[in-house]
């Protein structure tokens, strides 16, 4: 009976993240500049006149804009169909779902999941990606088709968000790790993956320039919006690996107010205990080189996108822009927790409710009055 209602507990992640996004679409439409910039590409398909943005999300807009000739519904259906095969893919699998459920119930999905972006689409890709890659590294042979998926995913990516570019280049020295630990024939594999998907990128930034006499469209200087976007940016990168809140609150769940500092604290707190426990399985050996993997592509990911708003201009490296750095940490964490049931549940629970009561409480409190 205590199994049953534990697994049962798990199923209020993707219930209250869609009632979120229900109840956010029913006050407004969430499309930013982007997202019309991203309209504006579908509606000239198959014409690509403009390489500012990739591809993949535009066409996808395309494609679901034949069935409904609205692109308001076609990316709600987009939204919609990107957690359901998020939340669907390590369930059927039996992937650590209850620990990704309970991921998908942290700050960053809630605050991305209503936005008509391509982010959207990178959630069940990441998803995937990261599985396909636990498959491939506790595989103790060549296994050709899990290498042709993982090229497929990459090439996908880099087509949806050009910053999966650093994904790409996270595999480098992911091999020397391999090579260093003796890992050759591992190595290999990457290295193929590395190298096929380079090709792959080149072919299609090459057809960018073709197409549009850009490789990856017209990039302005960056304009950093004073010191404080500086001090943000580089806040969110400790914010995001908070999974309860990012920042200073005001009212949260309606009375209960927290400052910088205060996020500061917690937020620093809760990163020295997710590295603690990392550590202390990487020194156990449990799932050593799953874990390396997604450290090395989260930290590689985050040197990168920060060179990136250093030298071009791009949003504040919020939530958003910061998807595939807490990603891959936090799933780093995930391979890092041993089995305990049924602690291990009671935690996971524990943390979701949290989770859930902060997010979905605030984003009620945020556009509706119970006065």
């Amino acid at each position: 009976m205590y199994g049953k209602k534990t697994y049962l507990l798990f199923y209020l992640s993707p219930l209250f993240l869609l009632l979120s996004i229900l109840s956010q679409w029913k006050i407004k439409d969430y499309r930013s500049y982007d997202s019309h910039y991203y309209i504006s590409l579908a509606k000239k398909l198959p014409v690509v006149s403009d390489s500012l943005y990739p591809i993949f999300y535009p066409v996808l807009l395309r494609i679901t804009n034949t069935i409904f000739d609205n692109y308001l519904i076609s990316y709600k259906l987009i939204t919609i169909l990107a957690f359901g095969i998020s939340f669907f893919i390590v369930k059927y699998y039996n992937f650590f779902w209850k620990e990704f459920w309970c991921f998908f119930s942290f700050t960053a999905f809630f605050k991305i999941a209503p936005w008509a972006w391509s982010e959207i689409v990178m959630i069940p890709l990441l998803t995937i990606y990261v599985m396909v890659n636990h498959r491939l590294l506790t595989n103790g042979h060549h296994n050709r088709k899990i290498i042709a998926i993982n090229i497929f995913l990459l090439i996908i990516m880099v087509t949806t968000k050009y910053s999966s570019i650093f994904i790409l280049a996270s595999i480098i020295p992911f091999c020397f790790y391999l090579f260093i630990k003796n890992y050759k024939e591992k190595a290999k594999d990457y290295i193929i993956i590395f190298l096929g998907v380079s090709i792959l990128v080149l072919l299609y930034l090459a057809l960018n320039k073709y197409s549009t006499d850009n490789f990856m469209g017209m990039r302005s200087a960056p304009d950093f919006g004073g010191k404080f976007n500086i001090r943000l940016s580089l806040s969110f990168i400790l914010f995001n690996l908070n999974p309860f809140f990012h920042g200073r609150q005001d009212n949260l769940l309606g009375f209960i107010t927290f400052s910088w500092q205060t996020a500061y604290i917690i937020s620093t707190s809760l990163v020295i205990l997710w590295c603690h426990i990392i550590r202390k399985s990487l020194l156990n050996g449990y799932h050593e080189k799953t874990i390396v993997f997604c450290l090395i592509s989260s930290l590689t990911f985050l040197a990168l996108i920060i060179y990136s708003y250093l030298t071009t201009r791009i949003d504040v490296l919020d939530f958003r822009l910061l998807l595939p750095f807490y990603f891959f940490f936090f799933s780093s964490l995930i391979f890092s927790i041993k089995s305990q049931k049924p602690l291990k549940d009671i935690i996971l629970i524990l943390i979701l409710s949290i989770s859930i009561i902060i997010n979905f409480s605030s984003t009620l409190m945020n556009y509706y009055s119970f006065s």
